[in-house]
């Protein structure tokens, strides 16, 4: 094809027809630009389809990864709930000086637990975002969206179920006034648990410190949840 356009202005040439060899050496450069830019058109266009096929493809992983952490948000309620039941069952008893029964050194137990252990959310889906690239999400919004919910909310929560210091005070405690069977947690003296106030304060600590962790996890819950529509949305919009 290149020859035979060069041959073609060779002859213009060759003929002394120099307008009309200027006019199509012209066309012909304009020709070459155009099948340039067509390319480079066809070639991003690819480029751009493989991108949006990487971004839905991280996006789907993300919901999944999000599905789980939400699975373990109510898996972590539910213990924690359990957990207070017993707090609230202890501290009557505490307030109101009732007599011991069989069931409460099972109570005693659980109420001093702290709850879930150091809360560790998974995070493949989101690894899998930073080492692509944030920038494979075009729609800005939900990418500040993921980001904020991964690198600010979740470190809050995972942070907040560290209570080290306070755990070992607890254990030296129980092991002056308590003695474990099994899972149950039977006093030395009960009469002297009943008039021991730091004692009800432990317990009412650990009340309220599953509490205000109840309070984290249902806001992340709910930061979870919409961050993960808005990524629904965006998959079903393509």
């Amino acid at each position: 094809m290149i020859k035979f356009f060069g041959k073609i202005r060779q002859n213009l040439l060759s003929a002394g027809k120099t307008g009309k060899y200027l006019k199509y050496a012209l066309g012909e450069v304009i020709l070459v630009v155009i099948g340039i830019l067509i390319a480079l058109s066809i070639n991003n266009w690819n480029e751009n389809k493989k991108d949006r096929a990487t971004e839905k493809r991280i996006l789907k992983q993300l919901v999944k990864n999000l599905e789980t952490i939400e699975s373990g948000f109510k898996q972590t309620l539910q213990y924690n709930d359990k957990l207070s039941k017993s707090s609230v069952i202890v501290l009557d008893v505490l307030k109101n000086r009732l007599p011991y029964y069989d069931s409460l050194s099972y109570h005693f137990d659980r109420a001093k637990n702290r709850g879930t252990a150091l809360l560790t959310i998974p995070k493949p889906g989101y690894e899998s975002l930073k080492n692509t690239g944030f920038d494979i999400i075009v729609n800005e919004e939900l990418k500040n969206a993921i980001i904020e919910l991964f690198e600010v909310d979740y470190p809050i929560l995972e942070t907040s179920t560290t209570d080290a210091g306070f755990d070992v005070i607890i254990e030296n405690y129980l092991m002056a006034n308590f003695y474990r069977n099994g899972i149950n947690l039977i006093p030395f003296d009960y009469n002297q648990i009943l008039e021991d106030k730091y004692f009800f304060s432990i317990i009412n600590r650990r009340y309220e410190f599953r509490f205000y962790h109840k309070f984290l996890i249902e806001r992340a819950m709910f930061q979870t949840d919409s961050v993960k529509q808005l990524i629904v949305e965006n998959i079903t919009s393509k």
